[in-house]
């Protein structure tokens, strides 16, 4: 039986876009999994991995990188009175600064092993400096004591640390003080990012990094996939932010770690945890477009023996109606119309426990989410009826060893995901009820070994997914199974008494269904640092292959699968950058980046018509290559800091049939940003600026011009014993812009929200434990 397609979703295939092509064929996410069986390969690598491991690590034959981030958990108090010191603030190059929350504890997730230079300052102490140096997956604990002072003292620079050329951390803290409703809007403000939605607040939202397509950004929580097996997309609007303590964001191919779909960067995701702290906390979100949200949190910690069981749990929920005014395309005809069947439903929950002790740290947890929104399709033909329901229950545990030069980490998660798409009285055809299940398994394990100066690592991964549904044609494979190999190594020693130098290598072999014949992702990089600067430069490649809609689609209207498409490769990225941590110059802090890269595409899948106008996807080669910059600006004596960045991803086809930019992605983007606190009071302006976009395949014609929008908010912590509040709110796109970011998909105007929430313990406001 033949998929029925509903006006919107023929609309999507006139967009001309991979990601609009795909919502023809629905949009669940899907997650990988593992299966007892395994092919031969999968068997070869999970032996071999470990012997070369021991190998390497006997004839210390080369220095390699770790892999298995790190976390650090702590106090700040007064070393006079051994008081709590609140909203103290912990930086560190390249990661996004930390504040204490009331009883003064704080936390750092996703570290990379090795050195880590940290600040700690707050107002009326002398700043303090920590040099550490972390094992691969250490869970370290600190007592910091700062020192009072009753004058103003010079600034203290930080010495060299090895930064991390296109990595951004977001702890909880600034997850909470951003005021983000979900997840695509909270990265739009990060350079080389696109967020790319199909619908105002509620709706889909994908993610582009360095012009990637969707598909070519692997999304991972708590190190399983999010990917939709079906589109290879993840749906960032279906992340709650309530449940989340930090997320990093990659830039550039990292296959030789990550395996498929880490094309054009990787955005990990890590769930909220418990800690050192007890305490619970509520809050309550309201706002335009009839939106109204409710979240609660709880962690409870107490010793036991000689280590520490912790529990915690949060869930969220958030409703919004959806429904705007937009101007029409004057190719439409020009004119205001009403956005209608846009609501949302979202609801979400997330825990776990587990026992932390000196040499490793053991972990449960779970997640729950419902989705129940409508699609209202394209501005041409709406749909008032048309529906979608999304549901997910997965859990995992963790398991992390360390002592003495080795770490050892194992993980295991399993997800069962339904989504429906449904539409009882379509703009034009009959009715459809169309729905997809997929349970996912995935399981990985890593060993790191660190002679000196060097530090090794190797690890297996595998993975298997079971989709069923009326989406895929008969030829669609039952179960897909999925795995691969890596080993790194890495060398860091220092030159001067303030510089050092890094070498390292690293591959992943993977393989199984859909892959192919077994590949290789190799990385080789390096990098020099000298008192605040650092250079650094890498080559590698990575690759991912076609999903089950790209080859095994149910044939509809003018819509037709490819089972011949090639699996998408890069195999010469290079990527040059420069880096400066914080140095002081006229009483202000300066850091800045500048990374130049090239990753040229083989057998990119794009979604065309052929000349009967059925679209099908096919394999391009594209040349991708660009520049971004950064820097920031911190004035300690007005409490203030300035940031500005800049994004220029030139994609072009390869060949003389097809020439120009690929749609849909701009060539210039940028942001800026100025956050400064007076009276207690915190405020902030993020301004965005998307370029010019092609909506044509060849032509110029119609494009999309360029647009830019300024979001404003404010936030007010009060604090009286054991309890806080926080109120914050803001105004979206202040200045009431029109914008459309894909062509017949239209956003929101100006759009204004208000928050609260009421902690007890040490569960404060922009907490990072929390």
């Amino acid at each position: 039986m033949g998929v029925r397609v509903s006006g919107n979703q023929r609309q999507l295939a006139g967009a001309m876009t991979a990601p609009a092509i795909r919502l023809l064929i629905t949009d669940p996410r899907s997650l990988i999994v593992l299966l007892p069986a395994s092919p031969r390969w999968s068997t070869a690598l999970l032996a071999a991995a470990p012997i070369v491991l021991l190998l390497v690590a006997l004839f210390q034959a080369a220095p390699c990188a770790a892999q298995f981030p790190a976390e650090i958990e702590g106090a700040v108090t007064d070393a006079a009175t051994g008081a709590p010191v609140p909203f103290a603030t912990i930086q560190s190059p390249g990661l996004a600064a930390v504040e204490t929350e009331g009883r003064g504890a704080f936390r750092l997730r996703g570290l990379d092993p090795g050195s880590l230079t940290l600040l700690i300052t707050s107002i009326g102490y002398r700043p303090q400096q920590l040099v550490l140096t972390l094992a691969n997956g250490e869970h370290r604990s600190l007592d910091i004591r700062l020192n009072p002072v009753l004058v103003v003292l010079p600034e203290v620079v930080t010495t060299t640390s090895a930064e991390r050329p296109g990595v951004t951390v977001l702890g909880r803290a600034e997850i909470e003080s951003s005021g983000r409703a979900d997840l695509g809007s909270l990265l739009e403000g990060q350079n080389g990012v696109l967020i790319e939605r199909r619908g105002g607040p509620g709706g889909p939202a994908t993610i582009s990094i360095r012009g990637s397509g969707s598909g070519q950004v692997l999304v991972l929580l708590d190190g399983v996939p999010l990917n939709d097996a079906l589109t290879g997309s993840a749906d960032l609007s279906l992340v709650a932010l309530g449940t989340l303590d930090s997320v990093t964001i990659r830039r550039g191919g990292a296959s030789e770690r990550y395996g498929s779909r880490a094309m054009g960067g990787v955005v990990q995701l890590y769930s909220r945890r418990g800690g050192n702290v007890d305490g619970f906390g509520i809050g309550a979100r309201g706002g335009s477009y009839g939106e109204r949200g409710f979240s609660g949190s709880a962690a409870a910690s107490r010793a036991e023996g000689s280590g520490r069981l912790t529990a915690q749990a949060n869930a969220d929920l958030r409703d919004v109606n959806g429904d705007f005014q937009f101007e029409v395309p004057s190719v439409r005809g020009g004119g205001t119309a009403q956005r209608i069947n846009a609501g949302s439903e979202q609801r979400a929950a997330q825990g776990s426990a587990g026992y932390q002790w000196g040499g490793g740290d053991f972990r449960l947890r779970g997640d729950w989410l419902s989705v129940e929104r409508g699609m209202p399709g394209t501005v041409v033909q709406q749909s008032l009826s048309a529906t979608q329901r999304q549901r997910r229950l997965g859990g995992g545990a963790d398991l992390r060893l360390h002592g003495g030069r080795v770490s050892w980490f194992t993980e295991f998660g399993v997800q069962h995901q339904r989504a429906s798409f449904q539409d009882t009285d379509p703009p034009f055809g009959a009715p459809y009820h169309d729905s997809l299940t997929a349970l996912n398994l995935t399981a990985q394990s890593g060993v790191d070994f660190t002679p000196g100066s060097w530090t090794l690592s190797s690890g297996v991964e595998l993975r298997s997914l079971r989709p069923r549904g009326s989406a895929l044609s008969s030829a669609a494979p039952e179960t897909q199974s999925y795995g691969g190999a890596w080993l790194s190594a890495a060398l860091r020693r220092p030159w001067t008494t303030s510089g050092f130098v890094q070498l390292s290598a690293a591959a992943r072999g993977d393989g199984g269904s859909g892959v192919g014949d077994a590949v290789i992702s190799p990385r080789l990089s390096a990098s020099v640092g000298q008192g605040g600067w650092s250079l650094s430069a890498s080559w590698g490649g990575s690759f991912s292959p076609p999903t089950l809609g790209d080859l095994f689609f149910q044939e509809g209207v003018q819509v037709r699968a490819n089972p011949d498409l090639r699996p998408e490769r890069v195999r010469n990225e290079v990527t040059l950058s420069a880096g400066l941590s914080e140095q002081p110059l006229l009483g202000a802090g300066i850091r800045a980046t500048v990374t130049a890269y090239r990753a040229d595409t083989e057998d990119m899948i794009l979604w065309s018509p052929n000349f009967a106008y059925v679209w099908s996807p096919n394999n391009f080669n594209i040349d991708r290559q660009g520049v971004e910059a950064e820097v920031t600006t911190r004035l300690p004596s007005l409490n203030a800091e300035f940031g500005a960045s800049a994004a220029y991803n030139r994609l072009t086809y390869t060949g003389s049939v097809l020439t120009g930019q690929v749609i849909y992605r701009p060539r210039w983007s940028g942001n800026s940003h100025l956050d400064f606190t007076a009276l207690g009071i915190r405020a902030g302006l993020l301004a965005r600026y998307v370029g010019a976009r092609r909506t044509g395949i060849g032509s110029d014609l119609n494009r999309l011009p360029a647009f830019a929008i300024l979001d404003f908010h404010l936030s007010r912590r009060f604090r009286l014993g054991h309890l806080g509040l926080e109120l914050s709110g803001g105004v979206d796109n202040l200045s009431d812009q029109r914008t459309t970011l894909l062509v017949d998909y239209p956003s929101p105007g100006r759009s204004w929200w208000l928050g609260t929430r009421l902690s007890l313990g040490r569960d404060g406001p922009g907490s990072a434990d929390q």
